[in-house]
């Protein structure tokens, strides 16, 4: 499919669609045509109801026309026009799983494969960048199962390609591309209604949430908190569900809101919270439901799954009781659809216990949905307006006034309150300074826009409210997550017999997101293809940019319709119709309805399909008025759930009508939280999922090929196979790649030295003779001091301006290619030589790779940075064991230290005991030597009486004694003769060895003897020697005496510091438990 130009008409772009483009061709130009369809070749030609059958040629006619065989005996002629009838081609349409490997690549062969596939339970096919997903209408349970999910989650990203498409594989792509760092992701899940985007949106929600909370290491647990947050994230799904979701006629399960769904990641790639945000919740079903369609979820749900008291407290009827009593709850449903409502209840039960509501809070929730249901039984009188009486309650009808008491005893309001409010409006009146207020009665059917406007206030206000309790118990804190993968679940493109302003909204919201992804994908890829010189065939799409423009631009329906709702006038939908049509009807988006008339109606031409929305009624919802009287009436209810619920709002009402400002309309606020939302799409890398409906009737195993074909065409499948085929899906920027990859050509030139010299010739400039070897591009703009964009700082128009001028183009110039260049070899290194068209095109400013080379090039940047990080972590490791080795031995070494210091401090101590100990002794004996020299003749004289006193007690006979035998001695003060006696370690006290400067070794015993005898030699002989000698011992044992010259009459204290003897007690050597200082004191 290729353009001639950009700008095609219309008719000839239906024309091509359809293979009918003109072709002025002669007789041989016939000829030539009709020589590819020989006999025997299979060609696709157009049917009614399958739009494209498999036919057979069996011949050719001079004429242009072929003729074909579409099984026996059903022959046919066509006529070849341009491209028709295409050729078939040799395909196994069901093991196609990428609908970009067709060959040729037709649409007649995508819908094929896609029914093919569909046949045999295939109900996923890639379709370039999307994925397509056809309904099947049925549980497949093997399709979502734990070992599925495993499956993927346990897959590497570069081999994804090579498992089924799947919507895991999708999930699973975006979280990977997350956990790579390549920033935040956006799943958007686009289809008409009924074609399983609710379905698709939970299994991606599961699938995210189970795998991220089961990332972990090896070994490692999850941590509880992960746990929780996923089952919460999990839980709130059912609840938006049972709120928000109801049974159309084409979807059982049909989301009435939209939302998006933030599922929030820290660093390390786990959940660690979430975020909803809903748009447009259609409140106009709570009050009215078209023919075959239900109410939401949670009102049937309620009235089959709640218990016999709670059905009696509540005032729901009896359980035997087979209709319904509540003209708001239409249903034809079974008895297994009523099972379905308890099961779910139950579900929906759990669910709100698991996010922090209580019994009480749900007990509120239910009495505040029963008392809506009983507000759709409140009847008011018409007759008695008619008569010209006031409006009232209808009083005859017993269901009305029941429904009325429950209303009142459910919300906690008086009943003449509730009936004044639903029967009289409120007018004021402020004629200059003074302010006047008064009631007037209100007709039947503003009583009952009164009533409903109520029931659909208390069921938004309740739905907001159950979407902030949501929010606060699964939404993480902003410093806590670093990114997101959204989630995008919107109502579905949509066209019922009766179109109103939902419908509008709802169509609306799906052009925004064809507009994205046309814009996105279609349009901004083949751009930048132009802008980037790249070899490229412009393929043709369909834009919805002018029917986008139709519907909200400047001069539009949104503006038109706000602009009729501000003015201060009735409503009239017939002129508003007009002036539509008399304003927009240049537009090819817009025409009058045919087959409606006399209604104000108008047919806006979307991108799926045409759709007729009737003006009726739309400027009372775009309005979305609310009296002020039944939000006091709300404010000021007994119930304090209820009178919360409106309380922000009355705030807000009070400050809106002071300021004198217009209320915003809900066409401006969908419009701009719509605007809001595509910024964040804008921001992320989206992935597209497209879910195809295969039958209108919701029946498993029906394909209905108009049907699909018609859906295929609307959200341009074919094109983007077109573009996926021949386009280059990753494309980035020269500097992000060499900063994301270039150490794939650091690595490999340290690997290996020799390849250096090629690698630094693809980096040399040709504009200067520079040294640029493996230099990256950032290097190379800081050597030459020049910032990216940026010029020297040099006055303007100076000469040397000028030249660094020039220097700076020459260089800016010289580093796009040598950033071209290094991008290259690093392709060359992981790919090889070998590198085509197809795989790889070089721009401007961006590289472009082909399909499949991304994940390669991740792959092999990721076993780089493994390698790397596994040397760092061999290296940290031994760095780490040799630390500890040394502190090991650092501390061995210290502790032998301190055991050798301790003991050399302890023999120093004990050295410095023993020479004070020795000192002191012979300062004593020098004493005693001195006095008894001085006055040795008076010791003489007076020896007689103490020794008479020394030897009192003393046996006097000399035993035969052993001069070296132990002598007894007590260390104790009381110095007692008889325990002296009884033990033997006076001999071991005194025999501490001194050695004199001859070597010899003596005791201080033998050294006071040999005093005695150099005294005492002249004057005794030697037979008294042994008894003096013995005496002497005797003498020593009682008063602790060396010497007999002299006996001490009192105890020696010796002064000194504590410092110096605090070891001098210490004698380890000597097996004693006495002290220095008590040999002292003898």
């Amino acid at each position: 499919a290729v353009l001639r130009g950009r700008n095609v008409g219309v008719a000839e772009n239906s024309r091509r669609k359809q293979g009918k483009l003109d072709t002025d061709t002669s007789i041989d130009g016939t000829a030539a045509v009709l020589k590819k369809y020989e006999k025997g070749l299979d060609v696709w030609i157009q049917d009614d109801s399958l739009v494209w059958v498999q036919a057979t040629v069996v011949g050719t006619m001079k004429d242009g026309r072929i003729i074909v065989r579409l099984g026996p005996g059903q022959d046919t002629v066509v006529w070849v026009k341009g491209d028709y009838p295409q050729l078939c081609g040799e395909n196994n349409f069901v093991n196609t799983e990428d609908l970009t490997r067709l060959n040729p690549l037709t649409e007649p062969a995508v819908l094929q494969c896609i029914h093919e596939r569909y046949k045999q339970g295939e109900y996923y096919t890639t379709a370039g960048i999307t994925l397509v997903a056809v309904n099947p209408f049925s549980t497949v349970p093997s399709l979502y199962s734990q070992a599925k999910t495993h499956l993927y989650s346990s897959t590497q990203p570069q081999d994804l390609k090579d498992l089924p498409p799947h919507v895991f594989a999708v999930a699973q792509q975006a979280f990977s591309n997350l956990s790579r760092g390549l920033g935040s992701k956006a799943v958007i899940v686009s289809g008409e209604s009924g074609a399983g985007k609710t379905w698709t949106a939970r299994c991606l929600m599961r699938y995210l949430a189970t795998t991220s909370a089961g990332k972990r290491l090896p070994g490692q647990r999850t941590p509880t908190s992960i746990v929780k947050i996923e089952k919460r994230i999990l839980d709130s799904n059912p609840i938006l569900e049972a709120f928000g979701n109801a049974g159309t006629v084409r979807n059982h399960n049909s989301s009435r809101f939209g939302k998006f769904i933030q599922l929030q990641f820290n660093r390390s790639s786990q959940l660690v919270g979430a975020s909803i945000q809903t748009y447009l919740l259609e409140k106009t079903r709570v009050v009215h439901q078209a023919q075959g369609e239900r109410n939401y979820h949670i009102f049937y749900q309620l009235y089959h799954g709640i218990t016999d008291e709670e059905r009696e407290y509540l005032g729901l009827g009896g359980e035997e009781e087979e209709e319904y009593q509540f003209d708001w709850l239409p249903t034809d449903d079974s008895q297994n659809d009523r099972d379905e409502d308890w099961s779910s209840f139950a579900i929906t039960r759990q669910a709100m216990a698991s996010l922090g509501i209580g019994k009480c809070q749900q007990q509120e929730i239910f009495m505040l949905l029963s008392a809506i249901l009983h507000l759709g039984n409140i009847m008011f009188n018409s007759e008695a307006h008619d008569d010209g009486c006031p409006c009232t309650i209808e009083e005859d009808n017993q269901r009305c006034q029941q429904s009325l008491r429950t209303v009142c005893s459910l919300l906690g309001m008086n009943e003449d309150s509730l009936g004044r409010c639903l029967t009289y409006r409120r007018i004021t009146a402020a004629p200059g300074r003074r302010k006047s207020v008064f009631m007037k009665p209100c007709k039947p059917a503003e009583c009952v826009s009164r009533r409903d406007c109520l029931a659909k206030l208390l069921y938004a206000r309740l739905f907001d409210w159950l979407v902030d309790i949501i929010n606060k118990n699964i939404c993480g804190e902003q410093a806590e997550w670093k990114s997101f993968i959204g989630l995008l679940d919107v109502y579905g493109f949509e066209s019922f017999p009766d179109n109103s302003l939902e419908q509008l909204c709802i169509n609306y919201a799906n052009e925004k997101l064809q507009q994205h992804f046309v814009h996105h994908f279609l349009r901004a890829q083949q751009d930048e293809y132009e802008q980037e010189m790249v070899p490229w065939t412009f393929c043709q799409f369909v834009d919805n940019r002018d029917c986008l423009e139709l519907i909200e631009g400047r001069i539009s329906i949104f503006a038109l319709v706000n602009e009729e709702c501000r003015l201060n006038r009735p409503s009239d939908s017939l002129q508003l119709a007009d002036r539509l049509h008399a304003t927009l009807g240049a537009s090819r988006h817009i025409s009058r309805p045919k087959n409606i008339q006399g209604q104000a109606a108008f047919t806006v031409h979307h991108y799926a399909d045409r759709v007729t929305y009737q003006v009726d009624g739309i400027m009372e919802k775009n309005k979305d008025a609310v009296p002020e009287e039944l939000v006091e009436l709300i404010a000021q209810s007994n119930n304090r759930f209820v009178s919360s619920l409106v309380q922000d709002m009355d705030v807000l009402e009070g400050a809106t009508n002071r300021k004198g400002r217009t209320a915003r309309t809900v066409v401006s606020k969908f419009k701009s939280s719509l605007d809001s939302l595509m910024q964040t799409l804008e921001s992320t890398a989206p992935h597209y999922i497209r879910c195809i409906k295969p039958n209108l009737q919701s029946r498993p195993g029906v394909f209905d090929r108009r049907h699909v074909h018609s859906q295929l065409q609307a959200c341009g499948v074919l094109e983007t196979v077109n573009i996926s085929r021949l386009s280059y899906p990753t494309r980035l920027g020269y500097h992000a790649f060499l900063e994301r990859y270039g150490i794939i050509m650091r690595t490999a030139a340290d690997q290996a030295p020799e390849s250096r010299s090629s690698v630094s010739s693809l980096s040399s400039l040709s504009d200067e003779n520079m040294d640029t070897e493996n230099l990256d591009p950032q290097e190379l703009l800081r050597r030459k001091n020049l910032a990216p964009g940026g010029t020297p700082g040099r006055t303007p128009g100076t000469p040397g301006k000028r030249r660094r001028r020039r220097t700076c183009r020459r260089t800016a110039v010289g580093i796009e290619h040598h950033a071209r260049q290094c991008c290259q070899a690093i392709l060359r290194v992981v790919f090889g030589p070998s590198l085509t068209q197809q795989q790889v095109q070089y721009g401007k400013s961006k590289v472009f790779l082909g399909h499949g080379m991304f994940d390669e090039l991740e792959s092999a940047r990721a076993r780089l940075l493994s390698q790397n990080a596994f040397t760092i972590q061999c290296s940290w490791r031994r760095y780490k064991r040799r630390k500890v080795a040394m502190a090991t031995a650092a501390l061995t070494i210290q502790r032998y230290f301190r055991g050798w210091k301790a003991r050399h401090y302890i023999k120093t101590l004990h050295r410095a005991a023993r020479i004070i100990q020795r000192a002191f002794l012979r300062h004593m004996l020098r004493k005693v030597q001195e006095r008894l020299e001085k006055d040795l003749e008076d010791t003489l004289l007076g020896l007689e009486e103490q020794m008479e006193h020394a030897l009192s007690g003393i046996d006097l006979e000399c035993p035969d004694m052993d001069p070296e035998a132990a002598v007894a001695m007590d260390t104790s003060h009381d110095n007692t003769l008889n325990n002296m006696m009884e033990t033997d370690e006076f001999e071991t006290q005194l025999r501490w060895r001194t050695t004199d400067n001859s070597g010899r070794e003596s005791s201080l015993y033998e050294e006071s003897l040999t005093i005695r005898e150099m005294v005492m030699s002249k004057d005794r002989d030697s037979e008294e020697r042994g008894e003096r000698r013995w005496l002497d011992r005797a003498i020593f044992q009682r008063q602790g005496v060396a010497s007999i010259r002299q006996v001490l009459k009192g105890p020696i204290v010796f002064h000194v510091k504590a410092s110096v003897l605090a070891f001098s007690n210490i004698c380890p050597w000597i097996d004693t438990s006495y002290s220095l200082t008590d040999v002292l004191r003898f």
